[in-house]
């Protein structure tokens, strides 16, 4: 039990992770890519500020950006892991094309603050080293890239 929550600090406590994954979705010529920068807390809590950015895909012309927050704790078994916390702030940094209609920013927010299975965001840790992380999402196969924050300290 020591083992695993010591290894649950080095991974997790009082350090950080700039983590980006993307979902294509050719049918429309779109790239739905997530960047967060997590910082995490030797209680396991975290704070995340976080951006989904929307580009085409044969042009890679950014049309549509949106910036949240999110506070919550990481709840870890061994290399498995998920947050479980909750969105806030979610804006519309800009939708050049008229994308997203007004209320999206309220159903975003409903739909990523809903109760959700902790098996439906499960997160393995596949790689890490003191720079590198690499996880991915137990349901959908999604692989997360990230990389350690560099401390200002």
């Amino acid at each position: 039990m020591f083992q695993l929550l010591l290894a649950s600090i080095t991974l997790f406590g009082n350090g950080g992770w700039s983590c980006t994954y993307s979902y294509d979705y050719p049918e429309h010529n779109v790239r739905e890519t997530y960047v967060s920068n997590v910082q995490y807390s030797r209680d396991l809590s975290y704070v995340a500020s976080s951006k989904i950015i929307y580009s085409h895909l044969n042009e890679n012309e950014v049309f549509a950006q949106f910036s949240y927050l999110e506070e919550g704790m990481v709840v870890v078994s061994g290399r498995n892991f998920y947050l479980d916390g909750k969105i806030k702030n979610f804006v519309k940094d800009f939708d050049k094309v008229g994308h997203f209609a007004d209320d999206y920013v309220s159903w975003a927010i409903e739909f990523m603050n809903r109760p959700m299975d902790p098996k439906e965001k499960t997160l393995t840790v596949i790689f890490n080293s003191d720079e590198k992380m690499t996880v991915k999402h137990e349901k959908s196969g999604t692989i997360t890239e990230c990389e350690a924050l560099v401390s200002d300290a």
